[in-house]
This record gives structure tokens, sequence and C-alpha cells, in this order.
């Protein structure tokens, strides 16, 4: 019988089930089994919480994909904050442009990553976030002091405009951390727009609180890295690495960090803004062996008619100084512009929050400075981003730093430049014009055991200018003038013309009242004593008989 069926060419009908359940087992392989390298895109909604219930033996975690890094997500600001716990990933995953939602969002109820996420060296791409919810906006929205993000790269945007009150901190890496950012890079193209007390925006962190962040870079290609209010009461701060640095619980560093590309800080409405090329402001926070290697930097404050009135400085490691800051060894661009176009950082650099310069014939297509091979890192290979890159990470596709290449540079464009508050002029078709304020700089008043508050005074350098009047207080004791150290002697009077090459700080000099000496009273008239002794409450007068 099976002899004819063969012979005929019709199999039996149990043969041709099974080689049906066959071709349609290889149909679901063919569809579902990845191949070697593949990476396959998040439809923006899918989610996988498997990776959670299947730890290591080490009790290590594994995600492969973007719906179970949306799990992730959602965990985390469930209040699964993974303490002691490590999460890494185990492929590159593509988001897709899809709306991302930030891995932590608060620093309350647990909301917040406080774990080790290890990207081991993979890639992160299509992050897309356009929803203003929320104050922190990046692949992380809020790291705390345990957490530890490293071995990543990730690009994508993060663009949107919020008129509500509210802050917003938004970075490539994380949008707040007070923990670790180590070995990771970022092309992460940030637009944002705020009206709360803070908008704060940076290449890889918004805003660095009590951690650090070291070997890292961020090149930003294409449009600048942009901060933006138009709210008079909200202070803007945007850098090539982190936006804010704030250090005053414990104390935060930037170490062996490099940025390339534009940072732009524009202030609509007469209020404060920063831009530098490692960070807007810092205050308590360290900056040590980085490099800004920026095109431009640029911050401006403008009033309704487009003038610059407002509180705007810049600089290419930091925007702004201020107390507890420590600035070592770091280097810029000797060709970065303080405008878009025509305007170079002037001569006379020393190592402050303008670093020292660098030329295109120092950095490109060669290791540098700290960016060596003991350190992890190797030279990039592709045309138009001859600059070091981690070992650990992929090198970049779409990177463009070629204003660098000494080709295009000139070489050693410039010698040097220091920075100040600035601040450019808009014009009626906003474009930015070619004339800029004279440089200034800061005095800080030190109360000096006195208690109130005075604001920082810009003068002009090199210019006599008139020092504001004292509005400390201290008790009884009487203001005398001002110190250049904490118990040295009066230099300069209240409302003196001085004149000042640098920040300067000014401390209060205080003089106790002398004590009041009371009234001494005119003696008073007294009889003539009269001769005798007390005895027992009675007087006894002696006689004195001649004998």
């Amino acid at each position: 019988m099976m002899k004819e069926t063969l012979q005929t060419g019709i199999l039996p009908v149990k043969t041709r089930r099974i080689f049906s359940a066959v071709i349609v087992l290889l149909a679901v392989a063919l569809v579902f089994t990845a191949p070697a390298g593949a990476t396959y895109a998040w439809d923006g909604t899918s989610e996988d919480g498997s990776w959670y219930s299947n730890p290591s033996a080490t009790g290590e975690f594994t995600i492969q994909n973007g719906s179970q890094l949306y799990n992730l997500s959602k965990l985390v600001n469930a209040g699964t904050n993974f303490t002691g716990k490590t999460v890494k990933l185990g492929a590159d995953i593509n988001l897709n442009d899809k709306e991302w939602t930030p891995i932590g969002n608060t620093s309350s109820g647990e909301k917040h990553f406080n774990g080790t996420f290890n990207g081991s060296g993979h890639t992160i791409t299509g992050l897309n976030i356009t929803n203003a919810n929320g104050e922190y906006h990046g692949l992380f929205g809020y790291v705390t002091s345990g957490g530890t993000i490293q071995n990543l790269n990730v690009s994508g945007r993060i663009h949107f405009e919020d008129l509500l009150p509210g802050s917003h901190y938004a970075g490539g890496i994380a949008g707040y951390t007070s923990g670790t950012i180590e070995n990771c890079s970022a092309s992460v193209s940030i637009e944002v727009k705020g009206s709360g007390d803070w908008v704060n925006a940076g290449g890889i962190v918004g805003h660095l609180g009590s951690g650090i962040i070291k070997n890292c870079y961020s090149y930003i290609s294409g449009n600048p890295l942009w901060a933006k209010s138009s709210n008079s009461t909200t202070s803007i701060c945007a850098g090539g690495i982190v936006g804010r640095i704030d250090g005053v619980i414990g104390g935060a560093t930037v170490q062996n960090c490099y940025t390339t590309g534009n940072v732009s800080a524009n202030h609509y409405a007469n209020g404060s803004s920063y831009a530098g090329g490692i960070t807007g402001s810092v205050a308590y926070g360290t900056i040590q062996n980085c490099s800004a290697l920026n095109q431009y930097v640029r911050a401006v404050s403008l009033n309704a008619t487009n003038q610059p009135i407002g509180d705007a400085e810049y600089g290419r490691i930091s925007g702004i100084t201020y107390l507890g800051t420590t600035l070592t060894d770091n280097y810029a661009w000797a060709g970065m512009k303080y405008l878009a176009t025509e305007n170079p950082f002037p001569a006379g650099l020393t190592n402050d929050k303008n670093g020292a310069s660098i030329s295109s014939n120092d950095i490109w297509d060669q290791l540098f400075l700290p960016f060596n091979d003991e350190n992890g890192w190797k030279k990039g290979t592709t045309e138009k981003f001859k600059l070091p890159i981690l070992k650990n990470l992929p090198e970049p596709t779409n990177a463009d730093a070629s204003y660098l290449n000494p080709t295009n540079s000139g070489g050693n464009s410039n010698t040097g430049g220091s920075g100040g508050s600035s601040a450019v002029i808009l014009s009626s078709t906003s474009k930015y014009r070619d004339s800029v304020k004279a440089e200034f700089k800061a005095v800080t008043f030190d109360a000096n055991g006195g208690i109130g508050y005075m604001e920082k005074q810009q003068l002009p350098v090199g210019e006599a200018g008139e020092l504001n009047n004292n509005e400390f207080t201290n008790g009884g004791a009487a203001f005398i003038g001002w110190a250049l150290e904490p118990n040295g002697p009066v230099v300069y009077a209240d409302g003196e013309e001085v004149t000042i090459q640098g920040d300067i700080t000014l401390y209060a000099v205080w003089v106790e009242p002398l004590p009041e000496i009371p009234d001494v009273p005119e003696p008073a008239s007294t009889p003539a004593p009269v001769l005798g002794m007390m005895l027992g409450g009675l007087t006894a007068a002696l006689v004195l008989r001649r004998k």
C-alpha cells in the first residue's frame, strides 16, 4: 500500500500532517529567531517582564530588548529602586523614536533608580522624549546616590516646551543624579524650554548633585544643546557634559570627560542664563582633567526689546563658578567661539573657568591628556570624528567634529582667551550681531560673621567701578569697610571706586562698640569723725582726763 502511494506521489494523511507541522515550526523559527547582530525596533507600547523573574546565579538581571527596558521603567517608577542589584544589557536596543518614559521620576517614594545599570558596551538608539510631564528627562530620570550607570552609549533626542510652572532637568544619560555615571557616551539632541525655577540641560546629565561623572564624552552634532526660558524668575544652565553642578551636600566631581558641538542658554525675559563647554554652573564641585572641544558656547539674557540686560555668563569650561569650586588641569579648544559665528575668546587665559588652550594639532587623530590607552581610550577612525573614544563602546557613526580637523581649523587657530559675563545683542531679525558687552568679573560680598544677603556685583575688567554699599548687619557691631581676607585690614570703603582684573571676594570688617563707662558720683561731704567705738550697739566716748 505504501509502495503504491509513493508511486502515485500522494503521501498518507498522517505523513502530510507531520510535514505541515514541521513547515509551520520552521516558519515560526524564521520569524522569531534573531540573526546575530540584529536589533529589533520597539513598538512603543509592548512590555515584557520575563527578565525580572530570571536573575542569574549572581543575582544579576539581563535585558535584551525595548519591551524589557520599558518594563524596567515601569518597575522603578512604581517604587522598585533596585538597591544592591545589577541590571545588564545583553544586546543593543532600538527604541524606535517612540515616546520614552524615563527610568525613575522622583527623589521620593523610592521611585528612583538606586542600583547598577551596566550597558556592557551596548548602544540604545532612538531615545525620544517630547512629553514635558515631570521634571527629570533622559534615558534615566532620577538616579540616587547608590545608583551607577556604566558602559553605555545612548543616542536620540529630547525636545519639548513647557509653559507651566515646574523645573526641568534633561540629560542624554540621566536628568538628575547624585550617583555615578562612568564610561558612557551620548549623542542626544537636547532642546528644552521651561518656566519653573530651573531649566538645566547637559549632554550626559542635566543636574549633578553629590555624585561623579567620569570617563564620559558627549558629541553634539547639528543643532546646539539648548536650554531656554521666557520666565523672568527661571535660571537656565547648559553644558556639554552637565547642565548644572551643585554638590552642596557631599561634593560633586566631573573627571576625565570631554565634549564636542555647540551649547546655548537663551533667556528671553531678563533672567539668569549660564552656558559652558563642560557645565553651565558649578558650586561645591570639582572639574578635573576635562576638555571642552565645543565649536561655540553662548549665553544670552534679553528684555522685551531684545536688549541684553539680564545676568548672562559663559565660559569655555564653566559659565559661572560659586563657592566651593575646584577647577584643575582643564583644557579648551583654542578656536572656540562665544557666539555662533565670528567671536573667538580673547587672549590671556589662565586655568580657571575657561581652561588652558589646546590646539587642533594637539587633539585631532591622536590620544591626548587623560584620554589615553591606560585609561581605556583609543583613537577614533571615522573621517569626521578622529578623537579619543572609549574602548568598551562602539565607534560613533553619525558624529561630526570635523571643525576640529587642523585642515579646517588652521591648526592652532587661537592661543587663548578668557570668558566672562559678556552678553550678545539680538537684532530685530533675530540674528546675532558681532558686538558684545565689555568683559566683566564678579565681586562676591561675604558677611564675615554678620547676617543678611548681598547679590554678586559685576564690574568691568580694567575699568573703575563703584562698589555696592554694605547691606549686612552684625548685632551691635559697626561696619567699617571691606577686606580681601576674613581677618585682613580694611582695603575698600563702602561705595569706593575699584578696578579689578578678576573675580574677587570682599569680607565685611566689623568693630565691636566700646563698653559704656558708668558715671562716677562726686563723694558726699561727711561730718568730722567722732572718737569712739561701737560696743554691742552702744557708743562709748573716750574721755581724756589730765592727770
